[in-house]
C-alpha cells in the first residue's frame, strides 16, 4: 500500500518462476491524492526531453487515478466524456516572453503528452478529435513566445487566447481578435477593504470548454506568495488589473484571499464544475522572485491532483525547500488557506488528509529483484533473493497463483535479503511470493 511520503522507483516485482507485474495501491484512508513525478533526465541545460516528459505525465496520471492504462486514466477524470466533448487546457504562459532560453512556463512537451493521453481515451467509435482540444492563456504574445502555434478553426489542436494583447486590453483598447469575456456570467468578489467587484469569465470557458485541465507553473509570486494552479485563473476573468477594476488593485494585496478562490469556486458552482484535474509544470521554476522572473531552480518535477488546494499546498512545500537552500524564508500563501475554508471549500491544505505519492525517475528502468527462491524449513517458508543497490527495504507478498492479476497479501518487510514466513508450510497448501524493492 502506498502511504504518504512513499517514494516509488517503479512497480516491478520478482516471483518464483519469473518476473510478475505488481500494481501498488493508494492509501484510501486519506481524502485526496497528489502525485509528484521527478525525473533527473527531464531536462538537460535549457532543453526539455520530450520523451521523458511523456513518461512522467503517463506515470503521474495513472498513479493519480489508479487506472491500468493511460487512456482509461484520462477518461476516468471526465464523467460521460464522448468524442464530441470539448476539453481545454488553461496554461500559465506568462513567462513566455522572457529572453532566457530556460523559462518557467507550461512547456509544449507537457502539453503534447497530455494531448496524446487524451487521444488514447477508449471512447465509443473514435478518439476525441484534436479540434476538440484547446490550449489557451490570456493573451496572444505569451502563447506565441512560449512556442505554441496559434490555431483557431484549422485542423489540429486549437491554440488561442482571450485577448489579442493584454496591455492594450487593460488600457481600454478591447480584446482585439481574442475570444473575449462572457458578460452573461458574473462572478462577484466580496473584498475585505473595498466595495464588491464584478468579473466575467472568458468565452473560452463558457463556450469552448466542457471540461478543463488547469496547468500552472512552479513559482514564487511577490504578492500572492506562489503562482500554482489557483492563481492561474487570474488569466481567465476580466477586471483583475487596474484600470478595468474600478477599485484599482483590489484583486491584489488583501483582495487575493477573496479574488483567487472566488474564481475557482465560481467555475465549480456556476459553470458546471468543469475543472477536473490540476497539474503543475515544475521542469523549471522561480523560487526567489516572480511572477515574471528568470529561472533560478530546476525541480524537474510535474505535480498532479484532483484537489486544487492540495496541489498548491504540496507545490509550496517544495518551493520552500528550494528557498531554504538559498537562505530565504518560507512563503505561506494566504489564498491557499482561504481556498480550503468557508465559503469556498475548494479542497484541503491539511497534510494529514493528503495521500502524497512521489515517483522518481520513471524513464529509468528500475532495478529488478532477481533470483527469488523459497525453501521449507519445518512449518516455515524462507524466501531469499539477490540484493538490489540503493534499496531502503524490501516488501514480501504472498499470492495464491503463480501469475497474480491482483495484489497479494503483504506478509512482511525487511532491509535484508531474506524473510521467513512462519507457519505456512505443509498441510497441502501452496503459495507464491513476490518481492518488491522500495527506494
Amino acid at each position: 500500500m502506498i502511504t504518504r511520503r512513499r517514494f516509488l522507483a517503479g512497480s516491478v516485482a520478482a516471483a518464483v518462476g519469473g518476473l510478475v507485474p505488481y500494481r501498488l495501491l493508494a492509501d484510501t484512508s486519506r481524502n485526496t491524492r497528489v502525485v509528484i513525478v521527478t525525473d533527473s533526465n527531464a531536462v538537460s541545460g535549457s532543453t526539455v526531453n520530450a520523451s521523458v516528459v511523456t513518461q512522467m505525465v503517463n506515470a503521474g496520471i495513472k498513479q493519480l487515478t489508479g487506472q491500468p492504462t493511460i487512456g482509461q486514466a484520462w477518461q476516468s477524470l471526465f464523467p460521460g466524456i464522448t468524442a464530441s466533448t470539448k476539453v481545454s487546457l488553461k496554461e500559465n504562459l506568462s513567462n513566455g516572453e522572457r529572453p532566457e532560453p530556460r523559462k518557467a512556463i507550461v512547456h509544449p512537451a507537457v502539453t503534447n503528452a497530455v494531448v496524446e493521453g487524451l487521444r488514447q481515451m477508449p471512447l465509443s467509435g473514435a478518439p476525441i478529435p484534436l479540434e476538440n482540444i484547446m490550449v489557451w492563456d490570456l493573451d496572444k504574445p505569451v502563447i506565441v513566445a512560449s512556442g505554441y502555434p496559434i490555431n483557431f478553426g484549422g485542423a489540429g489542436v486549437q491554440v488561442y487566447y482571450a485577448v489579442e494583447d493584454w496591455w492594450t486590453f487593460v488600457n481600454g483598447g478591447g480584446c482585439g481578435d481574442g475570444l473575449g469575456f462572457d458578460s452573461t456570467h458574473t462572478c462577484t468578489v466580496d473584498h475585505p477593504s473595498y466595495p464588491d467587484t464584478n468579473h466575467h469569465p472568458t468565452n473560452i470557458i463558457t463556450g469552448y470548454s466542457d471540461y478543463m485541465i488547469d496547468i500552472g507553473i512552479f513559482g514564487y509570486h511577490s504578492d500572492a506568495g506562489v503562482t500554482g494552479v489557483l492563481k492561474n485563473h487570474y488569466g481567465s476573468f476580466d477586471g483583475v488589473r487596474y484600470p478595468l477594476n474600478p477599485n484599482g488593485y483590489a484583486m491584489h494585496g488583501s483582495g487575493l484571499c477573496q479574488g483567487i478562490p472566488s474564481f475557482s469556486a465560481y467555475i465549480r458552482d456556476s459553470l458546471g464544475n468543469k475543472q477536473r484535474v490540476f497539474m503543475i509544470d515544475g521542469l523549471f521554476g522561480c523560487c526567489l522572485s516572480g511572477p515574471q522572473a528568470a529561472v533560478d531552480c530546476v525541480p524537474k518535477r510535474l505535480i498532479f491532483g484532483t484537489d486544487i488546494v492540495a496541489v498548491d499546498y504540496e507545490m509550496t512545500q517544495i518551493l520552500n525547500q528550494y528557498r531554504a537552500g538559498f537562505g530565504s524564508g518560507p512563503v505561506n500563501p494566504a489564498h491557499v488557506a482561504a481556498a480550503a475554508g468557508a465559503p469556498y471549500n475548494l479542497g484541503t491544505n491539511d497534510p494529514a488528509q493528503i495521500d502524497l505519492v512521489q515517483i522518481t525517475n520513471p524513464s529509468v528502468p528500475p532495478a529488478q529483484v532477481q533470483n527469488v527462491r523459497t525453501s521449507d524449513v519445518g512449518s516455515d517458508v524462507v524466501i531469499t533473493w539477490d540484493a538490489v543497490a540503493g534499496v531502503s527495504n524490501y516488501n514480501v507478498y504472498r499470492h495464491s497463483t503463480a501469475y497474480p492479476q491482483a495484489p497479494g497479501d503483504l506478509v512482511g518487510s525487511t532491509v535484508g535479503t531474506s524473510f521467513t514466513h512462519v507457519g505456512v508450510a505443509g498441510g497441502g497448501s501452496s503459495g507464491f511470493y513476490t518481492v518488491t524493492a522500495e527506494y
